[in-house]
């Protein structure tokens, strides 16, 4: 485990209102249907599947270089590279620094830089944009921010889901376009729980009023179960899918008696059969995301990352389809 790091960072902005706007002025946005998760360290790989894509998404964090201050430089030549090899391709945002979970303060400085790296695209390329649940950094006692090195589930409680509710709806309204929270992974046994509070109720009560939109992670969900020996329809049934824009995808590895999420392996059967029951149960679904980290694409290869996106419209088509009848 790295060893947490300390470094300045400005405080967003917080506030209290709870007139929420809801997502994008008032409207989910319009259904994409497949799209890729960004393998910045692959470009060959886009290139070749880009034909199979809806709509990608990018990682404002992935183009930028942290400098000491905490302040992130965004490179923009590197935005200009992907611009140019995808043209009009709708985007999706997916930021990771946010730390929206931390009792101090969001990362002001990964909401900067998701500004300008959203000012790149086209008006109306960005569709939606999206962040992680969890905490990154908390404060010290001299007012430095330390890293925590890893991201760190949140407390299922009345506060936390106030908290993160507050600031969801602030960020909708400074980008003015839906922004959601995803769900994370959790490998701790013994958060924090008010009496009668789990997972589904957390992401209720933090996307209330149209404060946010859910990201709905299948095999971080998946994961979860497994490890904490939860049924994943019953913690599906208790979340509020007409809130879910967007679908992640992925596969992972067991190590140490844990199933990880790992970015790393092929979408498992169980997963596609929960992605078929959200398809069915999501009215506002815009999209569903195929997820590989870079360094592991090679265990998939571009075939079998063009499999898990056909499998994934195939399923995506078919739930259209009944839509129709």
């Amino acid at each position: 485990m790295p060893a947490p790091t300390r470094c300045p960072q400005p405080r967003a902005a917080e506030s209290s209102r709870t007139d929420y706007a809801t997502p994008a002025q008032g409207r989910w946005p319009a259904r994409v249907g497949v799209g890729l998760a960004y393998l910045p360290g692959r470009p060959e790989y886009l290139t070749e599947l880009l034909p199979e894509l809806d709509y990608l998404e990018l990682s404002p964090e992935t183009f930028a270089q942290q400098l000491p201050d905490g302040r992130m430089l965004l490179d923009q030549p590197a935005v200009s590279a992907v611009l140019d090899l995808i043209g009009e391709l709708p985007v999706a945002a997916h930021g990771l620094e946010l730390s929206i979970g931390s009792a101090h303060a969001m990362n002001e400085f990964a909401l900067q830089n998701t500004a300008e790296f959203m000012s790149a695209f086209a008006p109306g390329q960005v569709r939606w944009h999206s962040e992680h649940l969890n905490f990154l950094t908390t404060g010290a006692a001299d007012g430095s921010v330390v890293s925590l090195g890893l991201p760190m589930p949140l407390p299922f409680t009345d506060e936390v889901a106030e908290l993160v509710g507050n600031r969801a709806a602030a960020v909708t309204r400074r980008f003015g376009l839906p922004f959601l929270l995803e769900n994370s992974a959790n490998y701790l046994p013994d958060l924090p729980v008010d009496p009668g509070w789990d997972e589904a109720r957390l992401l209720t009560e933090i996307s209330a009023d149209a404060r946010c939109g859910l990201l709905l992670d299948l095999y971080n969900l998946w994961t979860n179960c497994v490890n904490h020996r939860l049924d994943p329809m019953r913690l599906l049934a208790g979340i509020p899918l007409d809130r879910v824009v967007e679908v992640h995808l992925a596969g992972g590895e067991e190590r140490n008696g844990l199933l990880l999420d790992s970015h790393s392996a092929q979408v498992s059967e169980p997963v596609w059969r929960l992605l078929e029951h959200v398809l069915l149960h999501a009215p506002n679904l815009a999209g569903v995301t195929v997820e590989v980290l870079d360094i592991y694409a090679d265990r998939l290869g571009v075939d079998g990352i063009a499999t898990q996106l056909a499998i994934a419209s195939d399923l995506w088509n078919a739930a259209r389809s009944l839509d129709r009848t």
